[in-house]
């Protein structure tokens, strides 16, 4: 073979292995001008990513699921909100093979009263294909869910019928939502369950907390069968206030826990548990220094290494910073990545990206437009980014309305002086007025409304929060709430 053709091959593959290798980074804050956090977020077939969260931001009585896409770069691809007139909040989320977003959450618009579980589809362009809530009369929570081919497994928390006060509730059902069973574990105390995933034998492995006999808690890991049968339970942690987040299973069938405890040191320290495929416990481990840290999604890597989010607020840019830990597979410290600033800074998803990258999820305070942003990273195979500038981006979704009277949406909910604002009624308004007003209830402008959409400029409005309510001869039709921007 002549020696330029060999250089020429070895150039054109070292060249290729470099643009396979390459990976996008970026740090990226998402919502609106109120509380957004975030939960859970999962690659697309597509390469895109989806993040589940719960807003603050545009509703102003009460909370949603904030459901959003992202491209390879970060740019907001859509974005929808979850939920009906009362209370949601966002939790666990698994994107199908088909594009499907599969999400959980709290809900109490719908069900049975109180607070109930919420499982919902979302098609690969945001919309809504189905949800449906689960619960009892008294509070009923989903945090995690895991998708199997015939159905799902959902994990969460019941305080109903059956329940000792607070319960670990696993629930698993069909296709189409039915349940097949319904599973409590609890305590004298107050439990619950945090991670679910299913098992190569057709079960399910649930990570939680359950109280001790002690006054404190445990970290535990609950092994069922695929008939809803409990196999075998473990406790992880000391004596003292453990906390089991999340769960990962290994290549050599066994599981590990991902968490907190105050078991070993005055601090809160970063908590990890290996139990085998049998429930015999192999190693606990912790990790912390100085101040507080806490783990929660945990998965393990291609190379057997292990890989966490959470936060720690010994080090980094202030207060609590986002942390992503790398153990080797025996629970041992290799290195760890903050991403924060100044103010509290928090991780709770985690994401294996398919150009051997990882997704982070949480929240922040130190960044983007509001008292607190779902907090978004895309890190390299190390956890890196090729800049620390985080750049944010500010929804404009609609805010629906406030009032059980009408029905509406009022869009942007963030505009800049003089900019257009749009106004939609659900039913014909006929003579009506809309009222703008500031933060002390004063009157800064008012405009007819006669026809079913309307847009109008405001321009001597100063930077702020308003809100806005449409009236007719039969009283109040619609409320919303708008800020503007300098």
């Amino acid at each position: 073979m002549p020696m330029n053709f060999k250089w020429t091959l070895l150039f054109t593959t070292l060249l290729w292995t470099s643009l396979c290798d390459a990976q996008v980074t970026w740090r990226r804050t998402y919502g609106g001008f109120g509380s957004d956090v975030g939960h859970a977020g999962r690659e697309t077939p597509g390469g895109d990513y989806v993040i589940c969260a719960s807003t603050g931001s545009f509703d102003a009585i009460s909370g949603d699921i904030y459901l959003f896409k992202v491209d390879v770069n970060g740019d907001r691809v859509w974005s929808v909100i979850l939920g009906g007139s009362g209370v949601e909040q966002g939790g666990g989320l698994e994107v199908l093979s088909t594009g499907q977003s599969v999400v959980v959450g709290t809900t109490n618009s719908f069900g049975q009263g109180g607070y109930d579980g919420y499982l919902a589809i979302v098609d690969g362009n945001g919309i809504l294909e189905s949800g449906r809530s689960y619960g009892s009369e008294d509070w009923d929570f989903f945090y995690d869910v895991e998708p199997v081919d015939d159905g799902y497994f959902l994990v969460g928390q019941s305080f109903g019928p059956g329940t000792l006060g607070g319960d670990v509730w696993i629930l698993r059902t069909d296709l189409t939502g039915d349940t097949i069973w319904t599973r409590y574990f609890g305590t004298s105390g107050v439990d619950e369950g945090k991670a679910i995933k299913a098992t190569p034998d057709g079960g399910c492995i649930v990570a939680g907390t359950i109280a001790s006999s002690d006054g404190y808690s445990d970290a535990v890991l609950l092994k069922y069968d695929q008939y809803g049968s409990l196999q075998w339970d473990v406790a992880i942690g000391g004596d003292s206030a453990d906390v089991g987040n999340g769960v990962t299973l290994v290549n050599d069938g066994g599981y590990v826990l991902g968490g907190g405890t105050k078991s070993y040191s005055p601090r809160r320290d970063m908590l990890m548990g290996k139990v085998d495929a049998s429930g015999v416990a192999v190693w606990t481990k912790t990790i912390g220094q100085i101040a507080d840290w806490e783990g929660r999604e945990i998965h393990e890597l291609s190379d057997g290494r292990l890989a966490m989010v959470g936060y720690t607020a010994a080090f980094g840019g202030g207060g609590k910073d986002m942390y992503l830990l790398f153990c080797d597979s025996s629970g041992d410290f290799v290195s760890g990545t903050t991403y924060g600033g100044a103010g509290e800074d928090e991780g709770f998803g985690l994401d294996l990206t398919s150009d051997n990258g990882f997704l982070v999820i949480g929240k922040s305070r130190s960044y983007g437009p509001g008292i607190e942003a779902v907090f978004v990273v895309k890190g390299d195979s190390l956890g890196q980014t090729a800049s620390q500038l985080v750049i944010p981006d500010l929804d404009p979704l609609p805010v629906p309305d406030l009032t059980s009277s009408g029905q509406g949406q009022l869009w942007p909910s963030a505009l800049s002086p003089g900019d257009p604002l749009h106004l939609h009624l659900d039913v014909p308004p006929g003579k009506a007025t809309a009222q703008v007003l500031d933060l002390r209830g004063s009157v800064v402008a008012t405009f007819p409304v006669r026809q079913q959409e309307t847009s109008t400029h405001l321009p001597d409005l100063a930077p702020g929060h308003y809100s806005m309510t449409v009236s007719d001869s039969e009283g109040l039709t619609f409320r919303s709430r708008f800020v503007v921007v300098q």
